[in-house]
């Protein structure tokens, strides 16, 4: 199961363990039900249960095909309902990196889009750190960067957030980790969004 969520305040805690971060941070579908495609992606996309020791994910994602190479050191899990690929650092079950995206999203839209996300984080506990834009990431252009403190059984982790609009769609590239070992793992994150490739 990804990290849960059992109460509001600051004193929030999160467990990590195997259902992947998207659906645990939507709890009670609390955070990613700003939008039914989330849910619904994995009737829309082609998107096979990826093999343990594969070294990329291939999904359809409307009219494209988007190719998410491993990072070195990471192992593809089967993602979960709403989620195009799960990864989890070798010999780490509290670390992963996970992408989603959510298509039919107009130009005026993003805006509102990505701030609800953002809020439902913040409503939820999560402590913001840190706000960048990163102007290019591979095949993206003007990522926003987010980066979230949280305690879990006094262990800090971060929860580290990429989102950008790309045509129609909205997509988040996001990891989850020990604090201590961030920034390792945020080099295996920005790999994950900066090898991103599409084709037709």
């Amino acid at each position: 199961m990804g990290p849960r969520m059992f109460n509001k305040n600051s004193k929030m805690k999160y467990l990590v363990s195997g259902i992947g971060l998207g659906v645990a941070l939507g709890v009670g579908g609390a955070v990613l039900a700003w939008s039914p495609v989330v849910h619904a992606q994995g009737e829309q996309g082609k998107t096979e249960p990826a093999p343990v020791r594969s070294s990329k994910v291939v999904a359809g994602v409307g009219e494209e095909v988007v190719t998410l190479a491993k990072p070195d050191g990471w192992v593809v899990g089967q993602a979960p309902k709403g989620s195009l690929a799960l990864m989890r650092a070798a010999g780490d079950k509290s670390s992963q990196l996970e992408v989603r995206y959510t298509q039919g999203i107009a130009p005026d839209q993003k805006k509102q889009h990505f701030s609800s996300f953002h809020t439902s984080l913040k409503q939820m506990g999560l402590e913001k750190i840190a706000d960048s834009k990163i102007k290019k990431a591979g095949v993206f252009e003007a990522v926003v960067q987010t980066e979230y403190k949280l305690l879990s059984g006094g262990k800090t982790f971060r929860l580290v957030v990429m989102h950008v609009h790309r045509g129609d769609a909205a997509w988040f590239f996001t990891g989850f980790f020990p604090e201590d070992a961030r920034d390792e793992h945020y080099k295996s994150l920005v790999s994950l969004i900066e090898t991103a490739s599409f084709s037709k």
